[in-house]
C-alpha cells in the first residue's frame, strides 16, 4: 500500500488540473522567498525543457488546450509499476468503486491517483470498505495533512468457518450410535 507515483493502466488523469493548481502556487509564491514544499513550475518541468513554461501558462488559461494537454498526458503520465502488481494483486479502491475516480494528489486540487491499498486474492475477499480520506477528524482537511489525499480500506473476517465438533458433540454422537 502506499504512494507508487504511478498512475493506474485504466485511470484518468487530469494533467491540466495539476497544472492549474501549479500556476496559482507560482502566482502565490511571487511574494514568498520560503520553499513551501508544494510543486512549482521550474520543479516539475525539467531545466532542458523549461523553455516550454510560456506555453504551458497559455494552455492553464485555455479549456481546448486543456482538453488536448490533458489528451497528450493521458499517453505520458507512468504507468508501468501499477499494471505488474494489478497482475497478483487487486486494487482495493477500484474494486469497489470501478466508476469512481478517486483521485490522490495533489490533495488541493486532486487530478491523478498515485496512492493505493492492494490486497492478494485472499484478503481482497475479506475488502469491506476502501475511500479516499478528504478529510480526518474534526473534520481537519486532508490537503493540511500532506501533499496526498490517504486512502483507507478496511477488511473483515470474511466467511466464517465451520465450528470444529467438541470432544464431547463427538461422544454425544458415538454413544447414540453404539446402542444395542
Amino acid at each position: 500500500m502506499g504512494d507508487f507515483n504511478s498512475l493506474s493502466p485504466k485511470d484518468a488523469f487530469t494533467a491540466s488540473a495539476l497544472l492549474k493548481y501549479v500556476m496559482r502556487l507560482d502566482t502565490r509564491r511571487k511574494n514568498l522567498t520560503l520553499n513551501d514544499g508544494h510543486p512549482h513550475l521550474n520543479s516539475v518541468v525539467p531545466p532542458k525543457l523549461r523553455f516550454l513554461n510560456p506555453v504551458l501558462r497559455t494552455v492553464a488559461r485555455s479549456e481546448l488546450l486543456c482538453n488536448l494537454f490533458d489528451l497528450a498526458a493521458y499517453f505520458y503520465a507512468p504507468r508501468g509499476c501499477i499494471r505488474l502488481l494489478s497482475e497478483y494483486y487487486t486494487d482495493c479502491f477500484r474494486h469497489l468503486h470501478p466508476h469512481e475516480q478517486g483521485f490522490t494528489c495533489p490533495a488541493a486540487a486532486p487530478a491523478g491517483r498515485i496512492d493505493y491499498i492492494f490486497a492478494d486474492p485472499t484478503l481482497v475477499e475479506r475488502l469491506e470498505m476502501c475511500h479516499v480520506l478528504v478529510t480526518g477528524e474534526d473534520d481537519f482537511l486532508g490537503e493540511h495533512a500532506s501533499d496526498h489525499l490517504a486512502v483507507t480500506a478496511e477488511f473483515g473476517l470474511g466467511v466464517v468457518p465451520e465450528v470444529p465438533a467438541t470432544p464431547t458433540d463427538n461422544a454425544i454422537s458415538d454413544s447414540a450410535v453404539s446402542r444395542p
